[in-house]
């Protein structure tokens, strides 16, 4: 979340079993993605794969929260998403220079639209699309677990036990060796 309240990432989605970790970035799909002119520049390169991880953002993100922020009532409240009534996450996942393929989802506030995701092919073009300023793109990347590093006062009382330990097998080498 930024300092505005917005929600910019997600951290340990599940898609498939395994765990990713998604940013929500503003622009074109060329600016995005490194040309966007090569399934290589996408993590997810299979139809089911992007079409898994759009519904994960709907299933796990995209939530109501009791007490809490309303990305699924209120869709102004994640990153780059201005509207209030509709926003739309694409996460494409193919590419082949002309043509490029996504699955976006959209969230709707009310009950009477409904979520869900989408499949859908465009063309590349040096021009804007007249949709692509109101699609926010999921850049997706492998999850990295934060490893937690020890606190000093473990260190120093390890480090103790340690020393203790050489000075206790010193001594009984020392007696060993005396008589």
């Amino acid at each position: 979340m930024d300092t505005t309240g917005k929600l910019t990432a997600a951290t340990g989605v599940v898609v498939e079993g395994n765990l990713y970790d998604v940013v929500f970035v503003d622009g074109t799909c060329a600016e995005v993605f490194t040309g966007c002119d090569a399934t290589s520049d996408f993590l997810f390169r299979s139809l089911s794969s992007a079409y898994n991880a759009s519904n994960a953002l709907l299933q796990t993100v995209l939530v109501d929260t009791l007490g809490g922020p309303q990305y699924d009532n209120d869709p102004s409240l994640t990153y780059g998403c201005t509207s209030t009534t509709l926003c739309r996450i694409v996460t494409p996942y193919a590419s082949n220079g002309f043509i490029y393929s996504l699955a976006y989802l959209a969230n709707y506030p009310n009950s009477w639209n409904f979520d869900n995701v989408f499949l859908a092919d465009f063309l590349l073009s040096n021009r804007s699309y007249s949709l692509e300023p109101a699609w926010v793109y999921a850049v997706w990347s492998p999850h990295t677990a934060q490893v937690p590093e020890p606190s000093p006062l473990a260190l120093l009382g390890l480090a103790g036990i340690a020393l203790g330990w050489s000075q206790r097998r010193r001594r009984l080498r020392a007696n060993a060796l005396a008589q």
